[in-house]
């Protein structure tokens, strides 16, 4: 490694740590990663994949992030450090395989400076620095995929190919899409045999099959339960239009910027055609954008999804920015930098008020449960993280993620049969229409919270100052 290597690749990682904490260190610990630490304390407490204890569950998407962030909490004696500690990891190796991407994809010292500041400030990346969740692992398994397959000269062996597709499937089931691209992309450059897939193939099924086979014996399912309560069990492309339109907002939001950048090159540039892996890459953002849109249908479309395919949105814009054609001046090189830094303030800014009031309603919410109701209490709650992590009641969730024996009731739209078959004591929601929806008559409001709510980045210019009220609802079963 020469030391120009080593002085980037050490600033990057020092400005992503540095920024990621100005802008989102606050943004810890939501909802989605305290279910994975509720699961992470049971197994270390009872040795079992359960959200509930007692009652195996597979109610998260990557098994390979829980178990590293199960293995961090051993080991530092700080559950609630883990998650930061592994996603931060993650996106570190991001930035320093990226400058190393860079470097050996343009000579001109200018340019590598730039597109490493332009990974350094992506709102996404950046966002999901603190959170916790698998957004900086699926960013970090797509930058291998591009390292190994677009950028190294030397073929992938196939046997790697194999492992890191193997272990992508743990951190995004989905991945398999993108990975299945990469197969094809080898096949049609003449890099892989049909003998070489299919080595790759038995070697990543070498890895996933034992899982598979844990899953169905303890979980009866092979996918996570998470798949079929967010669209598998409803029907597809419900949400199509909404997705769409959430799509143009998150992309918007974040990206235009670089969109601009780019379309400001394609003028400038005397090239026009891509490179064949360029093509390619535009083709899997497009595949896994439509696959989002089409197969989730019982939720929104979150921008940590879109982590598995900005870095082939990234490889393509150094493929653009690094020609030869494009001179990088002193007021080309400021002003997409700056006003990137801008606009992941502002996005901070937006995002922030919102994110502590509700997390702060929920901290409310816990309390009074812990101190108002029985241990052995069940209760429904949609945000199930926080409140089965902090009070360990017994958790209903009305989605599904963690008790999908629920869905079949929500689809049909006939949740009151369900509830009277599990007999919750409680039912908190943040809306008394839910209730009204399900027609569960025998409830009282026992407690109200209020907190409010401001715009998100989706919906800036769109929805005014709200105030969102929880009603907690006792139950009567005679």
């Amino acid at each position: 490694m020469s030391n120009s290597f080593k002085t980037l690749a050490f600033t990057g990682v020092v400005l992503y740590l540095f920024f990621g904490w100005l802008f989102y260190f606050y943004f810890q610990l939501g909802d989605d990663t305290y279910i994975y630490l509720q699961y992470v304390k049971n197994l270390l407490a009872n040795g079992e994949l359960a959200f509930n204890p007692g009652t195996p569950s597979y109610g998260f998407t990557a098994p390979l992030w829980l178990f590293l962030m199960a293995l961090i909490a051993k080991i530092t004696g700080h559950p609630l450090s883990s998650p930061a500690i592994l996603s931060l990891g993650f996106g570190i190796a991001s930035v320093v395989l990226w400058v190393k991407i860079i470097f050996m994809m343009t000579g001109d010292k200018y340019k590598k400076v730039f597109f490493v500041l332009l990974l350094v400030f992506d709102p996404n990346l950046l966002k999901h620095a603190w959170l916790g969740m698998e957004a900086t692992g699926s960013f970090f398994f797509s930058s291998l995929l591009i390292y190994y397959i677009f950028i190294k000269k030397q073929t992938i062996h196939p046997s790697l190919f194999g492992l890191i597709t193997g272990l992508f499937y743990f951190i995004r089931p989905e991945s398999v899409l993108t990975s299945a691209l990469m197969g094809i992309y080898l096949l049609h450059t003449k890099k892989f045999s049909f003998t070489k897939l299919a080595l790759s193939a038995a070697v990543s099924l070498l890895i996933a099959a034992p899982w598979f086979l844990y899953s169905y014996s303890t979980f009866g399912i092979f996918f996570p339960s998470t798949y079929y309560a967010k669209g598998g069990a409803y029907s597809a492309g419900s949400l199509l239009l909404s997705h769409l339109i959430d799509t143009v907002k998150i992309l918007g939001g974040n990206y235009f910027i670089h969109l601009l950048l780019l379309i400001y090159v394609l003028i400038k540039s005397d090239r026009k055609d891509l490179h064949i892996s360029g093509y390619y890459a535009v083709f899997s953002i497009a595949m896994m954008l439509c696959f989002y849109s089409l197969t989730i249908n019982a939720d929104i479309i979150y921008a940590r999804y879109f982590c598995l395919f900005l870095p082939f949105g990234f490889y393509l814009a150094l493929s653009i920015l690094r020609e030869e054609s494009f001179k990088l001046t002193r007021y080309f090189f400021a002003l997409p930098v700056s006003s990137l830094v801008i606009l992941v303030f502002l996005l901070s800014s937006l995002h922030k008020a919102s994110f502590i009031s509700s997390e702060e309603a929920e901290d409310r919410l816990v309390a009074w449960v812990n101190i108002n109701t029985a241990p052995d209490a069940k209760i429904v709650r949609q945000r199930i993280g926080k409140i089965a992590y902090k009070t360990d009641r017994t958790i209903v969730d009305p989605v599904g993620f963690v008790n999908p024996e629920i869905i079949p009731y929500t689809v049909a739209g006939n949740l009151t049969q369900y509830y009277n078959k599990v007999r919750p004591d409680y039912l908190i929601f943040s809306d008394d229409k839910y209730l009204k929806n399900i027609a569960m008559k025998s409830s009282t409001v026992v407690h109200e919270l209020r907190h409010k709510v401001y715009p998100m980045v989706r919906d800036a210019f769109t929805e005014p100052f709200e105030l969102k009220k929880i009603f907690v609802y006792r139950v009567s079963w005679n």
